[in-house]
């Protein structure tokens, strides 16, 4: 099944932005290296807030867009438990090779990663809400996509602390 729901589409534009500017900058993101997620996670994250373009063009496959929006939440779960405990720590050993003002800008954004994985995690959330409607609707009494992909049964409990 394929959506080109535009508010699916303009949801994943605003939930990019928002990861490429406050979560994944160029100060945190060396950091992710640690997270131990799998190339394939990597490849879906990159595909949701990068190529989305391409996707307002043939639309998203259900099942590829519930495993890249899962895929995202495996990173906003691991970001929380294994990089955010010790993030401004991390950030704040690579200070001598930063400038006094990236030095702040590294604190800042360090210090606001966590509120910024909880903005990802709404948005995230309210991805997946509206594709499981569009899912139901295009199912006309049949079953979802979503009810075929038991890895999806732990999405929301990825979102939450």
């Amino acid at each position: 099944m394929l959506t080109k729901n535009s508010d699916i589409l303009n949801k994943i534009d605003r939930l990019a932005a928002h990861y490429t500017a406050n979560v994944a900058n160029k100060f945190i993101k060396d950091e992710f290296r640690n997270l131990g997620l799998e190339h394939r996670t990597w490849n879906d994250i990159e595909s949701l807030t990068e190529k989305n373009a391409q996707f307002r063009i043939d639309g998203y496959y259900m099942d590829d867009l519930y495993i890249k929006l899962h895929s995202l939440a495996l990173f906003v779960h691991a970001a929380r438990t294994k990089l955010l405990p010790q993030l401004k720590s991390l950030v704040a050993s690579h200070g001598s090779r930063r400038s006094p003002q990236e030095k702040t800008l590294a604190d800042i954004a360090a210090t606001n990663f966590g509120s910024n994985l909880g903005i990802l995690a709404d948005q995230l959330n309210d991805i997946f809400t509206l594709a499981t409607k569009d899912d139901a609707e295009q199912s006309r009494g049949k079953p979802t996509v979503l009810s075929k992909l038991s890895e999806l049964k732990d999405f929301g409990s990825l979102l939450v602390l």
